[in-house]
């Protein structure tokens, strides 16, 4: 993983940052944020999840 960081977050903390850059950043347009389902992820939704949300950061720091 050269070049690479790993860190553990929580799906609610990514909405919150996600909640918290919209306000600080009214005129941007952010990418959306990967859903959200309300039942017990299979290892396949948490890696499709985990991928949108790298996604996500990429995106948001162009």
């Amino acid at each position: 993983m050269a070049g690479r960081q790993l860190c553990s977050k929580r799906y609610r903390e990514f909405v919150i940052l996600h909640q918290n850059l919209k306000r600080e950043f009214a005129n941007f347009t952010f990418p959306k944020l990967p859903g959200k389902w309300p039942f017990s992820l299979s290892e396949q939704q948490l890696d499709a999840r985990r991928r949108g949300l790298e996604e996500y950061l990429e995106r948001g720091v162009e």
